[in-house]
């Protein structure tokens, strides 16, 4: 049965566990990624939301 339960996913920012969310999206990839204005953009590595960081 889909769309039954709610999972509630944490967003990791180092110590900081709450985060101003401002926008929500699922790319072409099926990435689900979380922005935000004061930490940045957040995207799900299948357990949790983690800070992205470029290379």
């Amino acid at each position: 049965m889909t769309g039954k339960t709610i999972t509630n996913y944490a967003v990791k920012d180092g110590t900081q566990m709450t985060v101003n969310l401002v926008s929500m999206y699922k790319d072409n990839q099926g990435n689900l990624w979380l922005g935000t204005p004061e930490n940045g953009t957040f995207k799900f590595n299948g357990n949790t939301f983690e800070r992205f960081k470029t290379k």
